[in-house]
């Protein structure tokens, strides 16, 4: 019985403190975009709620300051914390640690927890207290903005042990430290969207979701400015707030361009201080000089200014102040940029990006160094010419010179640097030779990119004499990169320059484009013993390459695309066992391969592309066991598959064509996830097509077949399925329970009657395109969870079932579907963004569109009234309206309610010369683009264009007649500096 009482005694102590405690953290003033984020965060991070026993879970969310990291956990908080036994969010972790505060930390968190007046006298004892302690309850708990893995270890000492359901989130900017802690789950946060963005920003500038009159376009420039941060956005926001002067506007905006706002600066300036001197000094390499280049063409400029290039870039990747695009190149947020370029003017050795700084510099008392000048030249004054003319001649510790434009010949001329690692030149006409004096025993990179050549001048670019000869044998000795992006500078050098020298032996890349008048290689080519990639592109004439090819021993990378005259490969080729990645991509005459061809074991990536009369022996792929990018598409003669391609375990991306059968046992392929056929000789997909089990895009365009296998519902991780050109298949069977993470469904020229996907077979299902299926008649049910739906041309289709329901659905397109006759009532897509009905001229009623208040754009065709489009005066968000009619009174009301459109509002009639007048009236006094066409073949370009402050209008006239009967009408819309262009009489 005492027990009973004391557990009962226990639970109404831990209800009352909850309910004491459940006072909601405040989580922002105007939360934006955060619905989305929170959304996507719990589908993608957090498992499903489960019983009391579930495991604990353990979550990242990492991203630059000012992202939104702390405005996310405190939401989860908000919403997660009732549900368990004990929770604590524990704020500004770095910054307690920096203070040596953190047993003021632990002691929070132990109260947090229900133990009050804990005293310790260390951080070693604190972490005994709370290791025992988090044992034994579920808790959530919050560590806000760690950078430290000590951090961690002092505030969560039993990550393993904790109560079962417990939920620990960790917000940080350093990717390591979440890593090292071995936490499994990371989310990084992304950037607002642009409709985000403007709304958190009008929020804090206007107090409400909108700009107000007048301000759309200003508002636009800060949003461009801002770049989707919303630190950002609400600072500015802000800073404007009740300042509805736009000269006030127009000022600030030149200061952010200028200057960084205190707050956004000192946010981001905490990762730059953190970082050691090296990885300070590759921050503002970044920030000046790096953005946009190749991520290897940075670090060798790194490693040959005595860094270490890799290990510093990685710790700025770590800590968010860097990314890289889908192209390996260096991507930075324009507020970094800025922040780093506001560094860099003050500190030494000095970078100069902009003319106007070389002039400040010229101008400075103490000058000190310069590390680089990267600098366009085209436009500039005599002043910046003779400034660069200067700095090239005294700046003998100049490690990096890329400048363009005029003057560039003269400029390089008095270049006398000793310590010279990146040379980039272009537009340099007139330049004969390098300059003598030039030391270039440190050189890493040289790039020479194709300027305003003459073709009279060519011959005289670069002369070839002993000293140049002697200069390219002595000083080239250390580059590893070179870049030629233009034929005629590259024949010069290859035909007489590195015949007659030694060849940079120290080079590691070699990247020529473009070079259509490049015939052959020099054989000195294989004294190149370091060199690991060579790419050259569009040499259109070269026939062959030198045997000596073969001695490359270290290349890994080797790109040949474009080379349409290549018709063979050395015999020894096979020799380059190194060979990771080779692309022969668009070599069409290349016939065959060599028998050594198949001692590259280690290939990876292996491109074949449109080798039209390449043939293959049988056992060319038989050691290849680490192939993971395959591309035989194009490959005209090639009927079946070489045998043993079924036993690349490691394949994971494979394309092909002009297959007449696939082997029955390509379901071997284990970790297959992207497959492309094309064939028109393909009958049928063997059975074991199911069995790829990692298979996460197929696409299907064979005209010849007939039906796709049950199988491909064994298919669990696809994600895409496209079938297409002209695939006559009738039916797509999805059983219950099959293709559960089907996202996207796209069919062009099918012969599929009808769409039904329930959400027990495809929960996760978005993307519904089908375009020109002469056999579909209708679109039974969807799932709730699609957000893009388009039908174009498809000619049988007359009703569309389930659309009404889908609130998730955001793009809805339907064009040239002439026997559609119904659509459901649209007044449930609250996500509609896009919606778009052109050519279904059965469609005589479109019901709920007024509902839709998130539609942005709308663009509808019609031959008469259509009731549903008569009112869009609550739409806010509408940016974009395009209506096409006969009937200009037809879409008259709908025009009016549209006064506060912001954006862009077009309609164009075919109703002849006299709509002219009723256009021109119904929009004069609205900022309007209007389109008034006439029904005339002879009509081409616009005969005359109007320009207005606010608007365009373009006319298409078969007459001057035509256009001075309206020119009354066409006045009427005149607003400041009417400017009247391409009359023709």
């Amino acid at each position: 019985m005492f027990s009973e009482e004391r557990g009962l005694l226990k639970t109404i102590v831990n209800d009352v403190s909850r309910v004491v405690k459940d006072v909601p953290l405040i989580v922002a003033k105007h939360p934006v975009g955060l619905e989305k984020t929170v959304e996507d965060f719990e589908k993608t991070m957090l498992q499903p709620a489960q019983p009391r026993h579930h495991s604990v879970q353990i979550v990242g969310i990492w991203g630059m300051g000012g992202s939104g990291k702390t405005t996310l956990a405190k939401h989860i908080y908000n919403s997660k914390h009732a549900s368990m036994e004990r929770s604590s969010f524990l704020f500004d972790v770095r910054d307690a640690a920096s203070k040596n505060m953190l047993q003021q930390k632990q002691k929070k968190l132990l109260e947090d927890l229900g133990m009050k007046d804990v005293s310790f006298d260390s951080c070693e004892e604190g972490k005994g207290i709370l290791a025992k302690h988090l044992r034994s309850i579920r808790v959530l708990v919050i560590l806000d903005d760690v950078d430290h893995m000590d951090q961690l270890d002092a505030l969560l000492p039993v990550k393993d042990n904790l109560g079962f359901g417990s939920l620990i989130i960790v917000t940080t900017r350093e990717l390591d430290v979440l890593r090292c802690w071995s936490i499994p789950s990371i989310y990084k946060m992304r950037t607002l969207d642009v409709f985000q963005a403007k709304q958190l920003f009008c929020w804090h500038a206007f107090l409400q979701p909108s700009p107000l009159d007048g301000f759309e376009e200003l508002v636009n420039k800060f949003l461009c400015a801002c770049n989707g941060l919303p630190l950002s956005l609400k600072v500015f926001g802000g800073h404007l707030y009740e300042k509805y002067c736009k000269g006030y506007w127009r000022c600030q905006l030149d200061k952010i361009y200028r200057v960084l706002q205190k707050d956004i600066k000192e946010t981001l300036k905490i990762s730059y201080d953190v970082l050691d001197d090296e990885d300070k000094e590759v921050f503002l390499d970044v920030a000046c000089f790096f953005i946009g280049k190749e991520i290897s063409l940075a670090i060798e400029v790194w490693n040959g200014s005595g860094w270490t290039g890799l290990h510093s870039w990685e710790n700025l990747l770590n800590k968010c102040l860097v990314e890289l695009d889908e192209d390996n190149c260096i991507k930075m947020h324009d507020h970094l940029r800025d922040l780093g370029r506001e560094i860099a003017s003050k500190h030494s050795p000095r970078r100069l990006w902009r003319p106007e700084q070389v002039t400040d510099f010229q101008n400075e008392a103490e000058k000190g160094s310069i590390r680089g000048i990267m600098i366009t030249t085209n436009g500039s004054t005599r002043e910046v010419y003779g400034g660069l003319c200067g700095l090239a001649a005294s700046s003998l510790g100049l490690k990096i010179f890329d400048v363009s434009g005029d003057y560039v010949s003269r400029i390089i001329d008095k270049l006398v640097s000793r310590d010279l690692v990146w040379l980039r030149c272009s537009d340099f006409t007139g330049c004969r030779t390098l300059p003598s004096q030039l030391s270039l025993k440190k050189l890493r990179v040289l790039e020479l990119f194709e300027g305003r050549w003459k073709t009279n001048a060519l011959n005289e670019l670069w002369e070839v004499d002993s000293d140049v000869s002697i200069l390219i044998s002595s000083s080239f000795k250390t580059v590893f990169r070179i870049i030629y992006n233009c034929c005629m500078v590259f024949v010069i050098l290859i035909e007489n320059v590195m015949i007659q020298a030694p060849a940079p032996v120290q080079l590691r890349e070699l990247v020529i484009h473009q070079c259509d008048k490049m015939k052959r290689f020099p054989n000195s080519i294989g004294s190149l013993g370091k060199l690991r990639k060579i790419v050259i592109k569009g040499a259109g004439r070269m026939e062959s390459l030198p045997e000596e090819f073969s001695s490359l021993l270290s290349l890994e990378h080797m790109q040949l695309s474009g080379c349409n005259k290549l018709s063979s490969l050395p015999s020894c080729f096979g020799n380059l066992t190194n060979l990771r990645h080779l692309d022969l991509f668009g070599c069409s005459s290349l016939r065959r391969l060599p028998v050594s061809f198949k001692q590259l074991t280690l290939l990876q990536h292996l491109d074949f592309g449109c080798c039209f009369k390449l043939t293959f022996n049988s056992d060319i792929f038989e050691n290849m066991t680490k192939l993971e990018y395959l591309n035989l598409d194009g490959c005209s003669k090639l009927e079946e598959l070489p045998s043993h391609i079924t036993n690349q375990v490691s394949l994971r991306e494979l394309y092909l064509k002009m297959l007449r059968e696939l082997p029955i046992d390509i379901g071997q392929l284990s970790k297959l996830r992207v497959m492309h056929i094309e064939s028109e000789l393909l009958r049928c997909l063997p059975g074991s097509i199911g069995n790829l089990s990692s298979l996460i895009t197929l696409e299907i365009r064979c005209p010849m077949l007939k039906s796709v296998p049950k199988s491909i519902r064994q298919l669990i991780n696809l994600q895409t399925l496209k079938i297409g050109k002209g695939c006559p298949i009738e039916e797509l069977d999805f059983g219950q329970g099959s293709l559960c993470n089907l996202k996207e469904m796209q069919l062009f020229k099918t012969r599929v009657s009808k769409i039904s996907i329930s959400e027990h077979c495809c929960p996760s299902f978005e993307t519904l395109d089908i375009c020109y299926d002469d056999n579909l008649t209708e679109i039974e049910a969807l799932p709730r969870t699609v957000k893009y739906i388009r039908l174009v041309k498809c000619e049988m289709v007359n009703i569309i079932r389930g659309i009404g329901g889908l609130e998730n659905l955001e793009k809805l397109i339907l064009e040239r579907c002439p026997e559609l006759q119904e659509l459901p009532s649209l007044k449930e897509l609250a996500s509609l963004r896009k919606f778009k009905v052109e050519g279904c001229y059965k469609v005589v009623k479109i019901d709920g569109l007024e509902h839709c208040r998130s539609l942005e754009q709308l663009r509808a065709e019609t031959r008469w009234e259509v009731p549903g489009i008569q009112s869009l005066e609550h739409m806010e968000r509408l940016r974009t309206v395009q209506l096409r009619t006969n009937n200009i009174s037809a879409v008259e009301p709908c025009i009016r309610t549209l006064k506060k459109c912001p954006g862009e509002i077009i309609v164009c009639t075919r109703s002849g010369p006299d709509a002219a007048s009723q256009l021109v009236n119904t929009f004069a006094s609205l900022n309007l683009s209007i389109v008034h066409s006439i029904e005339n073949k002879e009509i081409g370009s616009p005969r005359f264009l109007i320009w207005t402050e606010n608007a365009i209008m373009i006319c298409f006239v078969t007459s001057c007649e035509l256009l001075i009967s309206h020119w009354d009408d066409i006045i009427k819309i005149r607003r400041n500096n009417c400017l009247l262009r391409s009359l023709q009489k």
